[in-house]
């Protein structure tokens, strides 16, 4: 049903946008599992009267409702006909409403996915039976450790999780993990820290370097040294102490 753009906002919606910001467009979203639903809580008809009264009681008009049919729970947001289409349209400012937060995604791995999208393009989603459709699901903190809970001891969540606690370390200064770069060393606090030794040896590769010396030469006068490196290493050490990482 395509209608006319949002003509008039109420208070309560239009309170954390501020002026400088383009109209809200708004779009609201009802799935059913089945092309002709048998259960009445699959049905779209009791949906669009909610989004219909939910608009009429905030004061807006939808510029667009996506009416999904034949797609199950366990379908991602984005792998549906209408759910892509949704989100091929949303721009920042844009708000997605559904009847129920259970028509939305495919599970919490989908959730959490959908939801960072949201934030990154800057745009919302709401559903009415969360805080009757003014929580802003994208930025709900407790949501998002809800979703996190759900998805339990699966793959995804494990990488979250480890995810979570490199950008932790990553605050405090301390070394995320992975290889150690040539020039540097972790100290007993966890911290990257220069190797004295190894930054001399940098220092070397680059007079090297402006004398014209081969990959090769580099390579041997590293392990005079005691550095075991290979002339492709010694290209990106080169190329990485330059750009001052």
């Amino acid at each position: 049903m395509k209608t006319p753009p949002v003509k008039a906002v109420a208070s309560q919606w239009s309170s954390r946008r501020v002026s400088t910001s383009p109209p809200a467009r708004v779009y609201g979203y009802v799935r059913s599992r089945e092309l002709r639903a048998r259960h009445v809580s699959d049905q779209i008809e009791p949906q669009r009267l909610a989004l219909d009264a939910w608009a009429a009681s905030v004061g807006i008009i939808f510029d667009d409702v996506y009416v999904e049919r034949g797609f199950g729970a366990d379908c991602p947001f984005n792998k549906r006909t209408q759910g892509k289409a949704a989100l091929a349209r949303l721009q920042p400012n844009d708000v997605l409403v559904a009847a129920r937060f259970d028509r939305l995604f495919g599970g919490a791995e989908d959730a959490h996915a959908s939801l960072a999208l949201a934030r990154q393009r800057k745009f919302a989603i709401r559903a009415l039976d969360v805080r009757g459709g003014q929580a802003e699901l994208e930025t709900d903190e407790s949501l998002a450790n809800i979703l996190l809970a759900l998805a339990g001891g699966t793959r995804y969540a494990v990488s979250l999780k480890r995810k979570a606690v490199k950008d932790k370390q990553s605050e405090l200064g301390r070394y995320k993990g992975g290889r150690v770069p040539f020039g540097y060393l972790v100290d007993p606090e966890g911290r990257l820290v220069p190797d004295p030794a190894q930054r001399a040896f940098v220092s070397q590769l680059h007079r090297m370097k402006l004398s014209e010396a081969t990959g090769e030469q580099m390579r041997l006068a590293a392990l005079e040294q005691g550095f075991t490196l290979t002339t492709a290493g010694i290209g990106k050490i080169l190329k990485r102490s330059f750009s001052g990482s």
